[in-house]
C-alpha cells in the first residue's frame, strides 16, 4: 500500500482468511509490513518558506512576475510551478503600468 493503515484483529483475520483461501490453509500467519517511502532529495519537498526564499534569490521579489508566482506556489504548490511556469521569462516588466511584457 503507498499509506500506512492501522488494522485491527478482525481486519488482519479477514485478510488471512482471504489468503488462505486463495493460496492454502498452510499459511498460517501474516507479517504486515508498514509502507516507508525512500526519502531521497528529489522526492523531498522543500517547505514552503525556503523554497520562496530560494526563488528570491532568482527573481526580483519587488516584480509582479514574482507576486505572480508566489500566489502560484502558494495556490498550487510547487511542482505546478516548475513544471509549467519555470520555463516562462519575462522579456520586458512595465513596472509603471505594473504589466508583463512577453
Amino acid at each position: 500500500m503507498l499509506k500506512n493503515i492501522t488494522l485491527t484483529e478482525c481486519d488482519k483475520s479477514k485478510i488471512l482468511q482471504a489468503v488462505q483461501d486463495v493460496y492454502g490453509y498452510e499459511i498460517q500467519e501474516l507479517q504486515v509490513t508498514p509502507f516507508e517511502q525512500p526519502t531521497t532529495v528529489s522526492q523531498k519537498q522543500i517547505n514552503e518558506e525556503e523554497y520562496l526564499l530560494n526563488f528570491s534569490s532568482q527573481l526580483d521579489p519587488k516584480s509582479i512576475w514574482y507576486k505572480v508566482r508566489e500566489y502560484l506556489i502558494k495556490s498550487y504548490g510547487q511542482a505546478i510551478n516548475k513544471s509549467w511556469f519555470s520555463p516562462l521569462k519575462v522579456i520586458n516588466e512595465d513596472s509603471v503600468n505594473k504589466k508583463n511584457i512577453h
